[in-house]
């Protein structure tokens, strides 16, 4: 068997490629300084002395951990 790759179509569209590519780092990179942001404020707290905000953050925690990530992406 022989195919024969017909990249005419991709490199036509290249244009869009790289406008899609800048646009998944331009999203991506404020949401990892969020992510960090907020995991490591939330770590603090889970290790506080007032149990109340200790239990809110393990719930939290628990139930993002225990939800596909499509369910919270759905409810954003």
């Amino acid at each position: 068997m022989t195919y024969a790759f017909d990249f005419a179509s991709v490199l036509s569209s290249w244009p869009q490629f790289l406008e899609g590519a800048w646009l998944t780092i331009l999203l991506s990179f404020p949401a990892t300084v969020i992510g960090f942001v907020g995991g490591s404020l939330l770590s603090i707290v889970r290790r506080s002395a007032t149990r109340c905000l200790v239990i809110a953050c393990g719930a939290y925690v628990v139930v993002l951990r225990t939800t596909p990530l499509l369910v919270p992406v759905f409810l954003v």
